[in-house]
């Protein structure tokens, strides 16, 4: 009967590892997706030439969240799925996405200091809005935090 304890502290473990940044070495700074403008800012991308509305599962509404380094040169690196909701849909498009930002150094960040951060990335297949009325893009960033692909440790 000690079995089911010990499974249930083995299934907390788990799920609490799963909401942790990835483990990262001294000198790389964790900054979440409301504080990354202090150190980098985002250069324009028009997310329709990287994930077409055809590529997105047909009637799906759901995001994805996806923890990165931004490295020195403002590329992006290390990729790591955070979240994908609904599960298994959106995550490899996501990567995808988060693969061709570029981002360029705030005045305040001279020494182009890398930072580990996640941004979340929204989905909508045109065909999931019945509603008639003006439909949203079928990707979109998001800098404030979804609240369903919101990562602990890193709001």
């Amino acid at each position: 009967m000690r079995a089911m304890p010990i499974l249930a502290s083995v299934l907390f473990v788990a799920i609490a590892m799963a909401d942790a940044p990835p483990p990262a070495d001294e000198d790389l700074l964790a900054v979440g997706p409301q504080d990354l403008r202090r150190y980098w800012t985002r250069e324009p991308l028009s997310l329709a030439d990287v994930v077409a509305a055809r590529d997105l599962p047909r009637g799906s509404i759901g995001c994805a969240a996806v923890g990165f380094i931004i490295e020195r040169d403002g590329s992006t690196s290390s990729f790591r799925l955070l979240r994908d909701m609904p599960p298994e849909t959106f995550g490899a498009l996501a990567r995808k996405v988060v693969a061709s930002l570029k981002f360029a150094p705030t005045a305040a960040n001279v020494e182009h200091q890398p930072v580990f951060t996640y941004l979340t990335i929204s989905f909508r297949a045109p065909d999931a809005d019945v509603s008639g009325k003006r439909r949203a893009a079928p990707v979109s960033l998001d800098d404030r935090l979804n609240t369903l692909c919101a990562v602990k440790g890193l709001n």
